[in-house]
């Protein structure tokens, strides 16, 4: 997937005229960040789709808390709790 239809799924999500469609867009994102290594965007995207319905996997939800965790970071694994407690 490129850095243009990156931007084109992040467009379609703030245009969604149907939230289900914004959720499934969101979950692409996440999916693709997980699949990438993207650590902290990875948490940001959980935060994001669950915030829109998306689905979450049990391995999305694993990958995000491992990242969460071991970053340190207080504001990363506050959006991971943020997302965790929407969904």
């Amino acid at each position: 997937m490129s850095r243009a239809q990156v931007r084109s799924i992040k467009r379609g999500m703030r245009q969604a005229a149907q939230p289900q469609q914004a959720a499934e867009l969101a979950g692409q994102l996440l999916q693709r960040s997980i699949m990438l290594g993207h650590r902290r965007l990875a948490v940001i995207r959980l935060h994001e789709a669950a915030r829109l319905g998306a689905p979450i996997t049990p391995d999305q939800l694993a990958y995000c808390e491992r990242v969460a965790r071991a970053s340190g970071d207080a504001r990363l694994l506050a959006l991971f709790r943020a997302a965790t407690a929407a969904g």
